[in-house]
């Protein structure tokens, strides 16, 4: 399985990088003034033979198991409850820290009109959601459970956390400019994808994003069931986004290169006690039984 994620990885990463200088020549001639940058290409060019090798590797990676795990629960009643209660664990979380973020020095309110706020939640909640079912499906149902057959949970754990956190700052360099004539400048691109690991802030957004892995890992395991988990990550993505929309950094402030975006929040120490907050609803919703008995 190890030998086929690094495959799959490293595959798509070739490829991708061989025939993107012939793909981006070709726009170049059907459109004298690209309208994409050389790094959204890339992404596109990279997930088409990523979706490739994994297809083909589908035995391997057991691709059946997302199927099962969407499967349970068989009413659609009970994932919607499950789906919303996770979504409320973690957004009332951040919630409560974001008024102590919001009394701090570093970042202020930004007056939004009602009718602004309201289209951007309109916007985010959805985005949020597929974006926490995609990531949840491959991190915490794929990747997770198959390492665990592997390896200690412990360790499974740790591993899938950290690649979790590590895949959100390989972010697309969109200053990158393809000067064309040379087949390997797909792999020139390489060093600039990966250049915000090493800028000064990323550690600590990198430590953010592993403990939430740790705690979607965790809350998988230990309930059963991936809607809990997709409404947990749902509800910690619109939170920080609705933040980001509803603050802005004061001047005076400084924020490392690498923590920037909404992971600058990570800056800020309540940002971490929401952690503490959620494991705490989390030990109350299962002294309550409250999942449990939606599952039965």
């Amino acid at each position: 399985m190890i030998q086929a994620i690094l495959i799959t990885l490293g595959g798509a990463t070739a490829i991708s990088c061989l025939i993107m200088p012939v793909i981006f020549e070709i726009l170049a001639r059907i459109y004298p003034q690209i309208p994409w940058p050389f790094s959204r290409v890339f992404d596109r060019v990279f997930l088409f033979f990523l979706l490739m090798f994994i297809l083909y590797y589908r035995k391997t990676f057991k691709l059946e198991m997302l199927g099962m795990a969407l499967s349970e629960p068989l009413l659609w009643s009970k994932r919607v409850k499950i789906l919303l209660s996770g979504c409320l664990v973690t957004s009332t979380s951040v919630g409560l820290c974001a008024i102590a973020i919001f009394v701090g020095d570093s970042l202020s309110v930004n007056p939004r009109e009602p009718v602004e706020v309201l289209l951007k939640v309109f916007v985010v909640i959805p985005g949020a959601f597929f974006i926490a079912l995609i990531e949840e499906l491959f991190f915490r149902v794929l990747f997770l459970e198959l390492l665990a057959r592997y390896l200690l949970f412990s360790m499974a754990l740790i591993v899938s956390a950290f690649l979790y956190a590590l895949v959100h700052f390989i972010t697309p360099d969109k200053s990158f400019v393809f000067k064309g004539g040379l087949w390997w400048e797909g792999f020139l691109y390489l060093p600039a994808l990966v250049d915000r690991l090493i800028q000064p802030g990323t550690a600590l957004g990198v430590a953010g994003l592993f403990v939430i892995g740790m705690i979607l890992g965790l809350a998988k395991r230990r309930y059963q069931t991936v809607y809990l988990v997709i409404g947990m990550h749902a509800g910690w993505i619109f939170s920080l986004k609705m933040i980001s929309f509803l603050s802005w950094t004061n001047p005076h402030v400084l924020h490392p290169v690498g923590l920037t975006g909404r992971y600058v929040l990570f800056g800020q120490y309540w940002s971490w006690l929401s952690f503490l907050i959620v494991l705490i609803l989390l030990f109350v919703i299962e002294r309550l039984g409250f999942i449990k008995r939606i599952l039965e």
